[in-house]
């Protein structure tokens, strides 16, 4: 039951991970101008006012999913629990669901999505030609930084959720 709930908890985080991302880039790709290499960005004229509040805006939704989704997954896990919670269950249960979508986001969206499909026809003009596998350093460099978001990101999910259960 534990791991059932865990693994789809985990799979419907994944899906609006990946939705709000996917979005955002058909919508339009220049949100994400930050995001880019050095090199690229400074190829390219600088984001105009409604471009950056479009990145807000996206931001913005991207950051409230990104923690209130984890504290709704271990609200919906503990609320019922009639003893109170220690903060390393809560802690390892947004811990899990946060890491489910940061493997499969780094295998599928990222890797698949963005450097095999996206780069080929949804791109910021003038760097179509420049898009190419950046190499398995770096995509390991960015499993690596994403293990260490969802660290931090479960330790505030875990501080906030034990204050309302």
């Amino acid at each position: 039951m534990f791991f059932n709930n865990l693994v789809n908890d985990g799979l419907i985080y994944s899906g609006g991970f990946a939705l709000i991302i996917l979005i955002s880039v058909l919508v339009n790709p220049r949100i994400w101008l930050q995001d880019f290499p050095d090199d690229l960005q400074s190829e390219v004229p600088p984001k105009s006012r409604r471009e950056s509040r479009q990145t807000f805006i996206t931001g913005f939704l991207f950051a409230m999913f990104i923690v209130g989704f984890p504290l709704y997954s271990v609200a919906g896990k503990f609320s019922g629990s009639q003893v109170r919670i220690s903060f390393l269950p809560m802690f390892l249960h947004s811990f899990y669901v946060m890491m489910i979508c940061n493997v499969l986001y780094w295998l599928i969206f990222h890797i698949l999505i963005f450097n095999l499909i996206i780069s080929r026809f949804r791109t910021v003009p003038g760097l179509r030609k420049r898009f190419h596998f950046t190499g398995w350093r770096n995509q390991l460099f960015g499993l690596f930084v994403g293990i260490i978001s969802c660290l931090l990101i479960s330790g505030f999910v875990a501080m906030l959720a034990g204050f309302f259960l």
